[in-house]
């Protein structure tokens, strides 16, 4: 009975964190959203440890320890100080090295756990059928410094993302979002590190066992996270019924963040740009414009023309850019919509020339003649003006078609159409 009691105060927990880590994961493929996934799956293990160190072999106990509980709390920090710095969007300017070199540095502190030292190792203490795990001073100061670190680091990179988002009222959803994750760091760790010392000695029975209490510090803290990712969103994402028109649109579609990043692309603006999306989600937008910078032209009323590398040479594609900016879960947005007008400018200027121009010899027309003769006569001098309407109308009014092809080049030579006149 007591054996059942004991597996179900480990088994709610760690049922609890994999469906918040599969849920988060799930809502929409982006960074914030994998490393909160992450986060909850190391939380996940550390709840499995305490249960699998009592069940294993005396002598694989240790590594399970190690491998389960000790490793993944390190995790856990650098996934936490990862995740804040994301959230409160004021260092997105950071390379990689530094926001790599500044998150996953407690990630070292699993190092420690490989030397072997006395200093640095793990006790167990019986109870009845049951197993507890205890770090030596060393390690627990290492832990411990590590957590408070972690804890601290994190509410001042949210505090600066409160104070980047400012007091507008387009942002308020972001700083609810904001301080909710600050709350659940300040209450969640602290909890944590507090009942961390205590651990072993807040066990009343050795016929019941439970996860340390230390721990329900951790649960706090993924209720609060979840709260923070459901009820305000970290990144808008497509709902599922619309994702179909979205990917099949034949029009090219750019999300884009502050920044001017490019966070979302479809296949429509894959083919326009002639670039893969992992490329197109590493670029900002005005780097795509500058890599066309040598054919890239200005046409008026937002549209742009540029040719692009995978088409043939000489080729080019007209392109209308409507840009709209949207503000969702209190972060703002700009949706680029840009539309293809290459095939109708050009069929449109394909039935202008038509119009205006002989399909044969590709000659100006007697529509261009009769639209473009009152303009000319009008620059003319009197004398010369009756001379070439005359001239133009003795041609033109002809009965015999022969004589009109054989005195076309002189018609529009003494009509002002032709370089030899």
């Amino acid at each position: 009975m007591f054996f059942l009691l004991s597996l179900l105060c480990y088994l709610i927990p760690i049922g609890y964190f994999f469906y918040i880590a599969v849920e988060i994961r799930l809502r929409a493929h982006t960074l914030l959203n994998r490393l909160s996934s992450y986060l909850f799956c190391s939380i996940m293990l550390i709840f499995a440890s305490g249960f699998l160190t009592s069940v294993f072999p005396e002598e694989h106990a240790e590594v399970m320890v190690l491998w389960t509980k000790l490793i993944p709390a390190f995790f856990i920090m650098s996934f936490a100080l990862h995740l804040t710095v994301r959230v409160s969007g004021c260092f997105d300017h950071w390379s990689r090295t530094r926001a790599a070199l500044l998150c996953y540095w407690p990630m070292l502190g699993s190092l420690v756990l490989m030397i072997p030292s006395p200093y640095v190792s793990i006790q167990f203490i019986e109870r009845g059928m049951w197993r507890d795990a205890q770090p030596s001073a060393l390690l627990f100061v290492v832990i411990i410094s590590t957590a408070l670190y972690t804890v601290i680091a994190c509410t001042w990179f949210l505090y600066k993302g409160i104070k980047f988002v400012g007091g507008s009222e387009a942002m308020l959803i972001k700083r609810r979002q904001v301080r909710v994750v600050r709350m659940a760091f300040l209450v969640g760790g602290l909890l944590c590190i507090g009942l961390a010392y205590f651990n072993h000695k807040l066990y009343f029975t050795s016929a019941f066992s439970y996860p340390e209490p230390s721990l329900f510090g951790l649960v706090l803290f993924a209720f609060m996270i979840r709260y923070a990712m459901t009820r305000y969103e970290f990144l808008p994402s497509i709902e599922r019924r619309y994702r179909i028109l979205y990917e099949r649109s034949p029009l090219a579609i750019l999300l884009t963040d502050r920044q001017d990043r490019v966070i979302d692309a479809n296949p429509a603006a894959q083919m326009l740009f002639g670039r893969p999306r992992v490329f197109l989600l590493k670029a900002e937008y005005s780097e795509l414009l500058a890599a066309y910078e040598g054919s890239l032209r200005s046409m008026g009323d937002g549209e742009l023309q540029v040719t692009v590398p995978s088409e043939p040479a000489g080729s080019a594609r007209i392109v209308k850019v409507e840009r709209e900016r949207i503000v969702t879960g209190g972060e703002p947005y700009e949706y680029l919509l840009i539309r293809d007008m290459t095939e109708s400018i050009r069929a449109e200027e394909r039935i202008t020339f038509m119009a205006y121009h002989d399909p044969l010899t590709g000659l100006g027309n007697r529509r261009r003649l009769q639209e473009t003769l009152p303009e000319m006569l009008e620059r003319t001098e009197p004398e010369a003006r009756r001379r070439r309407l005359l001239c133009c109308s003795w041609i033109w009014t002809g009965s015999s078609s022969s004589m009109i092809q054989r005195d076309t080049m002189s018609a529009t030579c003494c009509c002002g159409m032709s370089p030899d006149c």
